[in-house]
């Protein structure tokens, strides 16, 4: 949902952690470990966000009659920005961490990578959920996606997203990957603020509701998913300062 997406991305962080370290247990590791921002979910973000796009223009939207989508639920015209934004977000952060690392699968061997975003040259494996009617079928287990197992189809669904998101690419080709770079250092360090952010203000409400919180929970601060969000938002951020810094990229600006 995007407000998980917008208000409590710590819960996203904590969960990829939770499962991939209970997937060391024999008996779950083939349903646990498995990441949340994969192509099927990414799918899904993306005809919500078109669903929030269609209809604009009041205060509030009650129920379906009002917009699709939302059921019986009240959304403010504020939450359906917000919406937007958090989905924007994070559909760009996927296609962007998988930009980063095939450049750094290659960046070892000094060769100059251009994306692969020429879709009309390729056999698509992948589609959007998004049809017409705008219809959404129900979503795959995460063991029975093609980008499980074939790392093909996940460069074809990034790709796939990463022209939908900034068109731009397929007419400058690699001339634009250091805006794109730079683009997911910000959204990389956006993610972590948001991990931090959320922690905070659960921690905010807890010791206010709860006796003795503080002396059972972890600070914010000091939290190992916030900590590990905050070391691999840096982490990209030396990679994209590293690839820059090499030259084999022409610098644009947006």
């Amino acid at each position: 949902p995007g407000w998980v997406l917008s208000q409590s991305a710590y819960t996203i962080a904590r969960n990829e952690d939770k499962f991939a370290t209970r997937r060391k247990a024999k008996r779950h590791s083939f349903y646990t470990g498995w990441k949340i921002i994969r192509p099927e979910t990414i799918d899904l973000c993306i005809v919500a966000r078109e669903m929030l796009k269609k209809i604009m223009g009041r205060s509030m939207y009650v129920g379906d009659k009002d917009m699709k989508g939302i059921g019986k639920c009240i959304l403010s015209e504020k939450s359906r920005i917000s919406g937007i934004e958090a989905y924007t977000e994070i559909i760009q952060l996927y296609s962007l961490r998988g930009l980063l690392r095939r450049i750094e699968e290659n960046e070892p061997q000094h060769v100059v990578v251009t994306p692969r975003i020429k879709l009309t040259e390729r056999n698509h494996k992948y589609t959007l959920l998004t049809s017409p009617e705008g219809k959404v079928s129900a979503p795959l287990l995460p063991w029975d996606e093609i980008a499980s197992t074939d790392s093909n189809a996940l460069m074809d669904h990034e790709d796939f997203v990463l022209t939908q998101e900034f068109p731009k690419i397929e007419m400058q080709g690699k001339s634009y990957v250091p805006d794109l770079l730079r683009k997911l250092v910000e959204l990389e360090n956006s993610f972590a603020m948001r991990v931090a952010r959320s922690k905070s203000k659960d921690d905010y409400k807890g010791e206010r509701t709860i006796p003795g919180y503080a002396d059972a929970h972890v600070k914010s601060e000091d939290d190992k998913v916030v900590v590990h969000a905050r070391k691999e938002a840096a982490i990209v951020k030396a990679s994209v300062a590293n690839i820059l810094s090499n030259g084999m990229y022409n610098i644009s600006r947006l």
